[in-house]
């Protein structure tokens, strides 16, 4: 847990990992609660390894009722691209997300936003209902049983796999781009063989997937800097891919632009792909494809 949520890899925590750290073990202490353990301990950030497993001890022990459920660090939030296709194939090809998004779109005419099979509807009507306790449309649509009941508020990715996954790409993204292009752009990427281990085990860390999107904005933090999506880089065993479709949405993104800093600072490898393959990997191929580039 410890190294899992040093998002800086400075071995220590300081005080924006701390946070996220304490509830990945359970704990979600006050405010005073915290100060007073810090001073009875004699400690300050950044806490060492074994200062924070001291906090850790004395919170449970002296505020047992500063407890809340277990969140997997941000970090190995990942999916396998197997678990992205069932997604796609219980809500995306079988039209249900479309029909969810044409109701929608009919009963709010006056919409800001019309849905579209896209993240943002995904989120919507997939995302959100499949992470909380109780029934929803989309499980009733999920046939196969292939997502578990939540027992509690949570991530997908958490929902997917309770003890996490080592990530191996992190996946810079707009969530405007259609789930379907989505899913393809990451299938035509993992056809490359460059890992060894079967494409459908590949694992990706995608920000809808990985974030509560219950309480997305206690999860993102104050900063990029302190949040999961610097975790999530700096520990993506290789590196990361940015998907980008015809009008290159995704150099807009203030998000994407701060991922792609990071991974220049942090010296990653980072690859452009979209739905027909890696971008470096089409010019010549058509000429639908040079127009693409």
């Amino acid at each position: 847990i410890f190294k899992c949520c040093d998002a800086d890899c400075s071995g220590d925590i300081n005080e924006h990992e701390a946070p996220h750290a304490f509830r990945a073990l359970g704990v979600n202490p006050c405010c005073t609660a915290l100060e007073q353990t810090k001073y009875d301990l004699n400690v300050s950030y950044p806490l060492s390894r074994v200062d924070f497993a001291r906090m850790v001890q004395a919170m449970k022990n002296q505020h047992p009722h500063e407890s809340c459920d277990r969140e997997l660090p941000h970090s190995i939030r990942g999916m396998t691209l197997g678990q992205l296709g069932h997604i796609a194939e219980t809500y995306v090809k079988t039209g249900w997300l479309r029909d969810q998004c044409e109701k929608y779109n009919c009963q709010n005419p006056q919409a800001d936003f019309p849905q579209t099979a896209n993240l943002y509807a995904l989120d919507v009507h997939v995302v959100k209902p499949l992470t909380r306790p109780g029934g929803s449309l989309a499980r009733e649509q999920d046939v196969k049983f292939k997502f578990p009941q939540a027992a509690f508020k949570c991530s997908m990715a958490q929902l997917l796999n309770p003890h996490g996954l080592l990530v191996h790409y992190f996946v810079s993204h707009a969530w405007k781009h259609l789930f379907e292009s989505t899913v393809q752009s990451l299938q035509k990427f993992s056809q490359q063989g460059s890992i060894q281990c079967l494409a459908s085990d590949i694992v990706f860390w995608i920000c809808a997937f990985a974030l509560n999107q219950h309480r997305p904005q206690d999860e993102v933090g104050l900063s990029p800097e302190h949040g999961p999506f610097n975790a999530a880089l700096s520990q993506a065993k290789l590196g990361a891919v940015m998907i980008v479709d015809k009008d290159a949405v995704t150099f807009e993104r203030i998000w994407c632009l701060f991922e792609v800093h990071r991974l220049k600072a942090l010296g990653k490898d980072f690859e452009l792909i979209c739905d027909r393959g890696p971008l470096r990997d089409l010019p010549g191929k058509t000429p639908e494809d040079d127009d693409f580039v």
